[in-house]
């Protein structure tokens, strides 16, 4: 699970880093390669929340993925990553209501 989470925030974090690259010096490659490992990896949690994983007590990989979800929505609108993915949406719902993520909700933009 925690290889997971992490290795989606790490193509989240590069790829946003690239778009905010002026427009002539982005690596398409590079876009090309996180945009597809970043919506790759979406689809493998998908899959396992939907079979259950990421349930549970609270541990660090469901605080790094909601973490990851909820920090992606509003600072990189271009992937709409709740699409096709309603049982991972559910479950980020679900997490996102808690009181202790409620209470550590970044400042808005």
């Amino acid at each position: 699970d925690m290889g997971l989470a992490a290795g989606m925030l790490e193509g989240i974090v590069t790829w946003a880093r690239e778009l905010r690259r002026p427009q002539n010096e982005r690596s398409q490659k590079v876009l090309a390669l996180e945009t597809t490992r970043v919506n790759r990896t979406a689809d493998v949690i998908e899959r396992a929340v939907a079979q259950g994983g990421y349930a549970g007590k609270i541990n660090a990989a469901q605080i790094v993925l909601a973490c990851t979800l909820g920090w992606i929505e509003p600072r990189h609108p271009v992937w709409a990553w709740r699409v096709g993915r309603p049982a991972l949406t559910a479950w980020f719902e679900a997490i996102a209501s808690t009181p202790s993520f409620q209470a550590t909700v970044p400042p808005p933009l």
